[in-house]
């Protein structure tokens, strides 16, 4: 080995050995609660500038979390350890726990070991000294980006993207987004197989042409890609921009391959086609996001299409295609991997780019995690699938050019307990915290009325050590029969949220403050009564539950032995405090002593429980009767036929009928009939009417009466005659019509037959008048019936 290979070695094992007595310090296998915590990372120059200063130049390809030095992102690079987005990760079986790499740009996979150190690459003539194929960190050789060249014979490597390996063989699994393939190598990146649309130029079946084997001998080339919408066995069509949806392992080890609208499941020995799940159900036209199989066979599968129907979430799957449930479900996951404790990593962009630890039977959240730098634009996670090791999460960080190292560590656990002693204002929060012997564990309940929480106990701490410690906390000042949320939350020197993030949590659970039944004031009023109604006041608390109310009254000295017990309209109210009430009671008897309460019912919220309350009976007595009022006035306007009927009427504070009567007087045996009636409201109080009578005989007497009439009475008022106006011994002559004028026009004049001339009109001889005559016609003047408008009128003409 070159010296300067020698140095880099002795350089990474000592921040490996760094690395490891983390690990040693921690305890081994699964932490029920636990979070992830940034390790290390690799990367062309992850390490800052001051690493080179101290350290040298050959460690600033990996910088680790116990160096005194800041981490920051790579730069695109073509040497061994360098990336030029990277798209896939993978992580081999026991022993070695080796980290592939698809480094996508550079048309290559990258193997390093446990410690972050560089081993070897395979691709395309990656080994620029000997132009071979496989370039190894003992051979001593150059290794680079891989060549180029057309065709896509076996070994060669265009845009890797998802990557996986076999833990039972320790066979790596790549897919070639380029060449539209899924090509199989052995550990030290010999090929064996390839897969996809095409790829063997030998036989005619779809089964025979889709793959092509090195042992068979046959001409392998490029794949084609599936047509869009359409499902074949042996081409596929994966969304490019995902370096997470190639998967080996499951119960039946097979090869899981996101692609458009399904999920295609092939032999991991042979590659043969065996079955696909349609996910189309989701969304028609959809891409596979990120794909992750639990040792039990369900599939987590990101799911959606160009519209983001499907959703961002997780679709938790059955290996017979039946969607199970969801996690993180309003979320936009690009990246999720299942370790071999039951916990789901998952790297989720809303509102930025962080990552989300679940338990993913559950689908609970166990917290968050992050690197220095970030981990905007991740492309693919992986976990360690050996059960020996803690379950340490890799991440391919394309944009950043880096690949991104975290451990499992525990973290307290907080479990959320009923509440205990509920009163009707108060309650206990419960709980217990196991802090797992970490240091600086602090504990605390949230509450709140809606499932967001909102409100916060006090911060207690927990003594380290490895048993639960009850933790609680009592709530005052809350309202009665009341549902509220609540969980208990922690966090340690291993895990403090910042950043928005959320501290450890237990079970969010419900507690109910004690029911109580509402309570009525006493001191119940009556006022303003009237001889049929009155008001009511009075107060009453409903205790925050459904409670209805009203006035019960009753014309008795006990309400609760009245046979003619009454209630006024109900009304409602959930408040808590008190509130006044208003009631007016109407249809009242007058002069009649009534009991009256205010009375108040309610329920709780499960309905399993009801109350009343009632104030101490109150008294008041009703106004006496009304009575009506009627005075007869005197007649105007009398004619010959005609005369205004008058009088004044009150109803007494009660809705009446008023009416005017009229008959041809007889004294005493003058018999009235109707001619007019109205309508006369209680508050109009004294009104004057009148009432235009028509239809009468001439110079004939007749008698009137005006009559108020309510339900608490009849008034009549005093008779009044009048006679009516008597007709002329000679009946007037009716007014001459006016005559119109004549038109001022000439009429056209005779003209005669023989001569065609004008015939002039013969003048009629004047008549002499009568002196006889003429004097009859002024003695008729004289007469009495001519001193009328009309007589004179005559007389003029």
């Amino acid at each position: 080995m070159n010296p300067s290979k020698r140095r880099l070695g002795l350089v990474l094992l000592l921040v490996a050995s760094a690395v490891v007595m983390l690990f040693a310090a921690a305890d081994a296998g699964a932490f029920v609660s636990s979070t992830l915590t940034f390790t290390r990372s690799l990367g062309r120059e992850v390490e800052s500038t001051a690493a080179k200063e101290h350290l040298g130049p050959l460690l600033e390809d990996l910088c680790a979390k116990q160096t005194p030095f800041t981490c920051q992102e790579g730069k695109e690079s073509e040497i061994a350890g360098g990336f030029v987005f990277p798209k896939g990760v993978a992580v081999g079986g026991a022993p070695d726990h080796d980290l592939y790499v698809a480094d996508s740009v550079n048309g290559r996979v990258q193997v390093f070991g446990a410690d972050g150190a560089f081993i070897s690459m395979f691709g395309w003539e990656v080994d620029k000294t000997t132009k071979a194929n496989l370039c190894t960190a003992a051979s001593g050789d150059t290794c680079g980006a891989a060549g180029s060249v057309s065709g896509g014979p076996s070994g060669q490597i265009s845009k890797p993207s998802s990557i996986s390996v076999d833990q039972a063989t320790g066979d790596v699994y790549i897919l070639d987004f380029a060449l539209h393939r899924i090509e199989r190598y052995t550990a030290s990146g010999s090929l064996v197989w390839m897969i996809g649309g095409d790829v063997n130029t030998v036989g005619s079946s779809e089964a025979e042409t889709s793959i092509c084997t090195v042992a068979s001998g046959d001409t392998c080339q490029a794949g084609v890609e599936s047509a869009a919408g359409a499902f074949p066995h042996g081409a596929f069509k994966p969304e490019n921009q995902n370096g997470n949806v190639l998967f080996v392992g499951g119960p039946e080890d097979l090869v899981y391959l996101g692609d458009e609208g399904r999920v295609v499941e092939y032999n991991a020995s042979t590659g043969a086609w065996v079955r696909e799940i349609s996910l189309t159900s989701l969304a028609t036209g959809g891409h596979v996001k990120a794909l992750g199989v639990a040792a039990s066979g369900e599939l987590y599968v990101v799911y959606s299409d160009s519209a983001g129907k499907g959703g961002g979430g997780i679709h938790v799957i059955s290996s017979t295609g039946t969607l199970l449930r969801e996690v993180d479900s309003g979320g936009e996951v690009h990246a999720l991997a299942l370790d071999p404790f039951g916990r789901l990593a998952a790297i989720d962009a809303k509102p930025s780019y962080h990552g989300l630890l679940y338990e993913a039977s559950t689908g609970s959240l166990l917290s968050e995690f992050s690197a220095p730098e970030g981990m905007q634009g991740t492309q693919a996670l992986a976990a360690d699938a050996d059960s020996a090791m803690n379950g340490e999460i890799y991440a391919a960080v394309s944009p950043q050019q880096e690949v991104q190292m975290f451990e499992p560590v525990p973290v307290v656990e907080p479990v959320t307990l009923p509440c205990k002693n509920r009163q009707g204002t108060s309650v206990v929060l419960s709980g217990e915290a196991n802090p797992k012997e970490v240091t600086e564990t602090k504990v605390w309940f949230q509450y709140g009325t809606t499932a967001a929480l909102g409100l916060r106990t006090l911060v207690q701490e927990i003594t380290t050590s490895h048993d639960f410690t009850l933790v609680e906390a009592p709530l005052t000042s809350l309202q009665p029969n009341q549902v509220f949320y609540y969980r208990l939350v922690g966090e340690d020197s291993n895990y403090k949220p910042a950043g928005g993030q959320e501290p450890l949590a237990g079970a969010t659970l419900q507690c109910e403050t004690l029911y109580l039944p509402p309570e009525v004031e006493d001191g119940v009023t009556s006022y303003e009564p009237t001889f049929s109604s009155v008001l009511v006041e009075g107060s009453l608390n409903p205790q925050h539950a459904h409670t209805t109310y009203w006035v019960e009254y009753g014309p008795c000295p006990q309400l609760s032995t009245c046979p003619d017990r009454q209630r006024s309209a109900s009304l409602e109210s959930s408040e808590y405090g008190v509130i006044g009430v208003r009631r007016a009671l109407g249809g009242l008897q007058p002069s009649t002593n009534y009991s009256y309460a205010l009375v108040a019912e309610s329920e709780n919220t499960g309905k399993t429980e009801k109350g009343e309350g009632r104030s101490e009976e109150g008294e008041f007595t009703t106004l006496p009767a009304p009575r009506p009022a009627a005075v007869t006035g005197l007649p105007g306007a009398v004619g010959v036929a005609s005369a205004t009927l008058t009088g004044t009427v009150d109803g007494g504070g009660a809705d009446a009928v008023y009416s005017f009567e009229v008959g041809i007087y007889n004294g005493a045996a003058t018999v009235y009939s109707a001619v007019v009636s109205a309508p006369l409201s209680a508050e109009a109080g004294s009104v004057s009417a009148e009432f235009g009578l028509t239809g009468l005989q001439a110079d004939t007497t007749y008698a009137y009466r005006v009559k108020a009439q309510s339900a608490y009475g009849t008034s009549v008022g005093q008779p009044v005659a009048f006679t009516t106006v008597g007709l002329p011994a000679v009946p007037a002559a009716p007014a001459l019509a006016q005559m119109l004028g004549l038109p001022s026009f000439e009429f056209p004049k005779a003209v005669s037959e023989h001569t065609g001339k004008s015939k002039k009109p013969k003048k009629k001889p004047k008549k002499k008048a009568k002196k006889g005559k003429k004097k009859s016609k002024a003695k008729k003047a004289r007469h009495p019936a001519m001193r009328t408008a009309a007589g004179r009128a005559v007389r003029r003409r």
